[in-house]
């Protein structure tokens, strides 16, 4: 799976494996934690690992996620997730 195939919240819950490293940046604040490893996935959300523990992220609303498909390199998958309360504060997800 790439990412011109990943356009929904389910496709992401297939393609995302524990082990996988994802990149993170907020752009608006420029806090940028790095690449984190995908330490728990469940039917709740996912939990990335920190230097002090796990950092967990519930799934989002699917009007709160856009899919950015690169066809030019469709194995980059990645995502924004912009939540309804504070749309400016988004986060995006790269895989590394």
């Amino acid at each position: 799976m790439n990412s011109l195939n990943i356009n929904s919240i389910a496709a992401l819950k297939r393609f995302m494996v524990v082990g996988q490293k994802w990149d993170c940046i907020q752009p608006e604040t420029g806090f940028a934690p790095g690449v984190r490893e995908l330490a728990v996935k469940n039917s709740v959300g996912i939990g990335f690992k920190t230097p002090k523990g796990i950092s967990y992220l519930n799934w989002p609303k699917a009007k709160e996620v856009l899919f950015i498909a690169d066809p030019s390199n469709p194995e980059k998958v990645k995502f924004k997730v912009a939540p309804e309360e504070s749309p400016n504060l988004y986060l995006i997800y790269t895989i590394a």
